[in-house]
């Protein structure tokens, strides 16, 4: 298999995964994508076929049918899409995701999909996070599709208030010398934090606040001690691919939650331009394997 030919099966995998019942599945595929992506020389077709076995497991529910809607409103903004979702009103809220990919950027909703879900919601914006990212890969391929799966993610959740702060700044380095519970969490935090984003500034405040509203003191297990092997200096985030290529790595294969562990330490790693915090997500990483 080249790289063509990955793209095209990752692609059809993607519009499979965004019909499924779980969602974490798109998660999982996105993993696989970016650690088969690091070393395209060696495709390790193991990661897919087990992907796709899983795939036919799972339950199948309808994508929700875009209507026929009537003529785009002369004024239509975020706001109108804000209030409807607040207001738990799935057919409006359907119909402005609509109107608003006739005339928006679909990354840009995308990201705003993803600040109201970390303001409002406990969990989707973990997938939310990762269609984002396939949309970037996949040139904006099934958009519509992605930001209708968003908005259903959004309206199965209970909804919270996460009281945003006025402060953007997290000093990374003391907050990763410690071992926490939530650590896939905080890997996400990070890589939403890092990225470079049209609504960076009010995504790095939210997400200011959920580290320090879910990270509080009984949050913290033990501090992270430093523990990085000296391949893993020589080789940087490559070694994440020939450690699931190796005997030793391969039984992750059938693993999906230790892949989206593997998928976060790699982002973080990619996204750091601190050598102290890059030690500290191998420490991380090697207490887990």
């Amino acid at each position: 298999m080249n790289s063509k030919e990955l793209k095209s099966k990752i692609e059809s995998l993607y519009l499979k995964s965004l019909g499924l019942k779980d969602p974490h599945m798109i998660v999982v595929l996105d993993a696989i994508k970016s650690i088969i992506g690091l070393n395209l020389d060696n495709i390790n077709t193991g990661l897919l076929n087990y992907f796709i076995a899983n795939l036919e497991k799972q339950q199948y529910y309808d994508l929700p049918i875009t209507k026929d809607y009537k003529d785009i409103p002369e004024v239509m903004s975020m706001v109108d899409l804000e209030q409807s979702l607040l207001d738990k009103d799935s057919e409006r809220s359907f119909e402005n995701i609509y109107y608003l990919s006739r005339v928006s950027d679909g990354l840009q909703i995308m990201e705003f999909l993803l600040e109201f879900s970390l303001k409002y919601c406990s969990d989707s914006y973990k997938v939310i996070w990762h269609m984002l990212r396939m949309q970037k890969f996949l040139n904006n391929n099934y958009m519509l599709e992605s930001l209708n799966k968003s908005i259903s993610l959004i309206l199965s959740e209970s909804f919270i208030s996460t009281v945003e702060t006025n402060d953007d700044i997290l000093i990374w380095s003391d907050v990763l010398s410690s071992e926490f519970k939530k650590i896939d969490e905080l890997l996400l935090y990070y890589t939403i934090y890092k990225s470079d984003l049209i609504r960076s500034d009010a995504l790095k405040r939210l997400i200011v606040s959920r580290v320090f509203l879910d990270y509080n003191k009984s949050s913290l297990t033990d501090r992270n001690i430093i523990s990085v092997k000296k391949n893993q200096i020589d080789k940087g985030r490559i070694w994440i691919s020939d450690y699931i290529n190796s005997d030793e790595g391969s039984i992750y294969i059938a693993n999906f939650g230790i892949l989206v562990f593997l998928n976060n330490i790699r982002s973080c790693l990619m996204l750091s331009d601190n050598e102290l915090e890059k030690q500290y997500f191998w420490s991380y990483l090697n207490k887990r394997l």
